[in-house]
C-alpha cells in the first residue's frame, strides 16, 4: 500500500486549492478543499493510472487520503485475484418442459 500512496498523493495535487498543502496519509480531501465536483476527475484519473475503476459512491468528500489509498488497493486486489471457471449448465433441449411432457 506505500507504494501506491504516492501515486495517488501526485494525482491529488492536482486538484488541490492550495498547492503548498501538506498531503499526508491521514488527510482527508475536505482539508485539501478539492472540490466535490473535481471527485469524479480524482477518480478518472485514478482509473488511467492504475487501470481499475472505483465508483464514486465509495469515496465521499470526507474521505481521507489513505481511504483513498486503500480503494485503489482493494480495487487492485480484487483485479489481481483469479476469476473462478465459469461452470456450464448442461444442454436442455429447446422444446419446453410442458412440450417434453407430452411426449
Amino acid at each position: 500500500m506505500e507504494e501506491l500512496a504516492p501515486g495517488v498523493i501526485a494525482i491529488l495535487k492536482k486538484y488541490v486549492g492550495d498547492p503548498s498543502a501538506f498531503i499526508g496519509c491521514r488527510t482527508s480531501l475536505t482539508e485539501l478543499e478539492i472540490d466535490h465536483l473535481d471527485i469524479p476527475m480524482v477518480l478518472l484519473d485514478i482509473a488511467d493510472r492504475f487501470e481499475i475503476e472505483i465508483p464514486a459512491s465509495e469515496i465521499g468528500v470526507s474521505a481521507t487520503v489513505s481511504g483513498l489509498v486503500g480503494a485503489v488497493a482493494s480495487h487492485l486486489q480484487v483485479k489481481a485475484s483469479p476469476r473462478a471457471p465459469r461452470t456450464l449448465r448442461p444442454k436442455r433441449s429447446w422444446v419446453s418442459t410442458v412440450a417434453e411432457a407430452r411426449h
